[in-house]
């Protein structure tokens, strides 16, 4: 008896199914549709014929299309990511912490695939004329010893660059992540923090103040070689991971840095060079409707970069262009983060005929100016070759002025809103493998002299900040001290 009932509710369920399949098959839509909760197209009704049954692709289409189409599909997906939200052990706060840590990670291992990849790159193109055994250069060279040591006295009494490359990850006598401060600025440090809710500042990095001062010391530098009307512009962005974060957060209401405070009074007898807080500037529109970060990518977006970039427009009393008088290619990611959701990119089209070029001393190659085609953050100013050696972009704007913009790629996306006020916007990556100072033709001090540049900007995100070696020491070695 037992066995005839397990047969008889076997065959009612294999029934049932049957004409469930039936029903999807007559009733629900046999194009592909989009599914707006999963952002993705869902499987069309496959073709049936004699050749799609025997090759067993007509079962495969259809067991794709009974998949997309049962119903209560979407109430099946909600309810599983409910139960997957509800049996994590991490909190939100400490999910997003974790993906800025790994996002961290993946930043600071992206300076040896741009240096590996570029050289790749340009091996696979028509090889330039030979290069000079010795950059062009005014100044005797300043040589590294063996030791790595830098063999010249330090900038205007500051501290040496390090040497031998210290522990970025080095916090001993540092507040730990994750701790209160009572003060934002310290005689030996500076920080940054997520507020929250109670007014607490929670550290997320700790800066000693005596790398502050050699980077102070680079900026030095950098507007010593510029013309008298000159200036030097420096901004540090916030990863993705931790823009969304605050977005996200239940627990915190705000952030901020110190970093700006400490640096500005390091520099403070000295004109022409301006810092610029990105916490502070984005902080009123992190939770608003424009995202100032994506969500498939860990850099800021072009929305991001266009309210730091007219706010250092504005510094130098320059007319700022409206973001609606740009047009823009709306380019739709290819990639989607564990949500399903897609990111936008708005690449701009330049005001004016522009071109772009991979240049050094005796050689030019045409490259495109944006990669429209790619689907990715990449599409900013060609970002998929990266700035190595020299990156130039012709931008046909007639203003008489060239700038250069030293950054990680995070600077990709900000270039293009410089594109109307310069005639040359000109690139170069400061993180160590990146630069090549006989395939550009010099140090980048050089290179300021010889194409005329008039304004530098530095724009590096917290991956690559002055916690780090690549802005504190490979930064002044590129620049040729």
């Amino acid at each position: 008896m037992k066995r005839k009932l397990t047969f008889f509710t076997s065959c009612f369920l294999a029934l049932m199914l049957g004409f469930g399949g039936l029903f999807l098959m007559m009733f629900s839509p046999k194009q592909a549709t989009v599914s707006e909760k999963e952002r993705r197209m869902l499987s069309a009704f496959p073709d049936l014929s004699r050749q799609t049954v025997l090759s067993g692709e007509f079962q495969t289409g259809l067991d794709d299309f009974l998949s997309d189409n049962f119903i209560g599909r979407e109430l099946a997906i909600d309810l599983t990511d409910e139960l997957t939200d509800a049996a994590s052990v991490l909190t939100e706060d400490e999910r997003m912490a974790l993906e800025t840590l790994e996002m961290e990670q993946a930043l600071e291992k992206e300076a040896e695939l741009t240096a590996s990849g570029a050289r790749q790159t340009q091996q696979e193109q028509d090889a330039p004329p030979a290069q000079p055994e010795e950059p062009v250069t005014d100044e005797p060279e300043k040589e590294f010893g063996s030791d790595g040591q830098i063999d010249e006295v330090p900038f205007e009494g500051e501290p040496a660059v390090e040497g031998e490359l210290s522990d970025d990850n080095d916090d001993s006598g540092q507040e730990a992540a994750g701790t209160y401060i009572k003060e934002k600025l310290t005689k030996t440090n500076a920080y940054m923090w997520f507020e929250d809710k109670e007014g607490r500042m929670e550290v997320r990095y700790t800066y000693p103040r005596d790398k502050i001062r050699t980077f102070a010391g680079t900026l030095k530098l950098i507007r010593k070689n510029l013309p008298e009307d000159g200036t030097v512009h420096f901004v540090v962005s916030p990863l993705a991971s931790q823009g969304n974060e605050l977005r996200n957060s239940t627990k915190y209401v705000g952030w901020g840095s110190s970093v700006e405070t400490a640096l500005n009074e390091e520099l403070a007898e000295t004109e022409g060079i301006y810092v610029y807080s990105a916490w502070e500037l984005l902080e009123p529109y992190v939770k608003g409707k424009t995202r100032m970060f994506y969500v498939t990518d860990h850099h800021w977006t072009a929305e991001a970069t266009y309210k730091v970039t007219a706010e250092m427009l504005k510094n130098q009393n320059l007319p700022v262009i409206p973001y609606e008088d740009y047009t823009y290619k709306a380019i739709i990611s290819a990639a989607t983060n564990k949500k399903g959701q897609h990111d936008t990119f708005n690449v701009l089209y330049p005001l004016y005929p522009s071109e772009g070029y991979m240049i050094g001393p005796n050689y030019s190659r045409k490259i495109e100016v944006m990669q429209y085609k790619n689907q990715g953050y990449h599409a900013f100013s060609n970002g998929g070759l990266k700035t190595w050696p020299w990156k130039q972009f012709k931008t046909g704007a007639g203003t008489g002025r060239n700038c250069l913009v030293i950054a990680d790629s995070f600077g990709d996306a900000l270039a293009p809103w410089l594109f109307a006020y310069y005639d040359e916007v000109n690139m170069v990556d400061f993180r160590g493998g990146a630069y090549d100072h006989m395939a550009a033709g010099g140090y980048i001090k050089d290179n300021i002299k010889r194409y005329k540049i008039s304004d530098v900007y530095v724009v590096c995100s917290t991956a690559n900040d002055t916690r780090k070696n690549n802005v504190i020491y490979w930064m002044r070695k590129y620049l040729g001290y």
